[in-house]
């Protein structure tokens, strides 16, 4: 007797955004990808769960960063180098997107000049084929410039930039609007504030399916429980006909490299080099499972974990 798996009907569907433009659609990249779609909560087969498989940005800093451990070790021959660096994660550890932060640009670091951070932007774009992100180095006046630098190289790209935030959203959100650029909204684990930021773009008169949402990702032991019980609640919410948070979301998991419990040696807590691996690999997947499309890491093997977990989410895989 064939079993009927039960389903569920389901008021809300989550918008859809398409990452990249290859030559057919005007843009360089190789490859472009669809992330969203979904009508029901994650992975769920018989619902269509997740029509489109979620995507791994990897980063990839302006300036050389002080990792540790695991990530120091693997990173280690292009940490001063960002083109090697994107061409690795795009040629040798399976990363769908380069997500390129402009670290080095802060006022209260290196503070590189906007014509600096601009012409490393079009060296990664034009040696790495995989759809790109680029974040600014968190100073409003001077991510403005950067983002206007950059406007014209990116503009047929399909290029995410961020982030977006409540008090300061205009100026990120203007640049996107001019340069046909995606948007990352950032909110701070609250599904209110997420609306509200949202609601601030529309009325902007930001396109609806160029925003990508940013609820905040906790690293595991350090606010995990809390972040996929937000990010959760936004999928819920939207799943049920809330137009306002209908977008796909993004979170930055390479948090999960940061802490103490990830890289220091000890005899309780195992070996350094897997810990680490999984610390930044599940705290990514507790977002993938909560209702994320699209996560940035740091670790080449936590790239390899994700994409083998996704694998087998999927529907193949070992």
């Amino acid at each position: 007797m064939k079993v009927e798996w039960p389903t569920e009907k389901i008021p809300g569907t989550i918008g859809t955004v398409v990452l990249g433009k290859t030559a057919e659609d005007g843009g360089t990249r190789k490859v472009s990808y669809t992330i969203g779609g979904e009508r029901s909560m994650p992975f769920i087969r018989a619902e269509n769960g997740t029509p489109n498989r979620p995507r791994i940005a990897m980063e990839v800093h302006s300036a050389k960063p002080d990792f540790k451990a695991t990530a120091a070790e693997e990173l280690a021959g292009v940490l001063d180098d960002p083109v090697a660096w994107a061409k690795a994660c795009e040629n040798d550890w399976g990363a769908d997107l380069v997500c390129l932060k402009f670290t080095g640009a802060n006022p209260d670091g290196e503070d590189c000049s906007v014509d600096e951070t601009a012409a490393l932007a079009k060296e990664v774009l034009g040696a790495v084929g995989v759809p790109l992100m680029f974040y600014g180095c968190g100073d409003e006046s001077k991510d403005s410039q950067i983002m206007s630098a950059i406007g014209d190289m990116i503009r047929p790209e399909g290029a995410v930039i961020g982030v977006a935030e409540a008090d300061k959203y205009k100026p990120m959100a203007a640049a996107a609007i001019a340069f046909n650029a995606h948007l990352v909204s950032f909110s701070n684990l609250d599904i209110n504030l997420a609306k509200q930021l949202n609601i601030l773009l529309l009325e902007y008169d930001f396109p609806a399916e160029r925003i990508i949402m940013d609820p905040l990702q906790g690293a595991l032991g350090y606010g995990v429980e809390y972040s996929f019980s937000v990010i959760e609640r936004i999928r819920l919410a939207a799943l049920s006909g809330d137009k306002t948070i209908q977008m796909p979301m993004i979170c930055d998991a390479s948090v999960g490299n940061n802490y103490r419990e990830a890289y220091e040696p000890s005899d309780i807590w195992g070996d350094a080099n897997t810990r680490s691996i999984l610390w930044e690999g599940v705290t990514a997947m507790s977002s993938l499972t909560g209702g994320a499309d699209l996560v940035i890491v740091r670790c080449p093997s936590s790239t390899k974990y994700l994409n083998r977990m996704l694998d087998r989410l999927m529907g193949g895989g070992d």
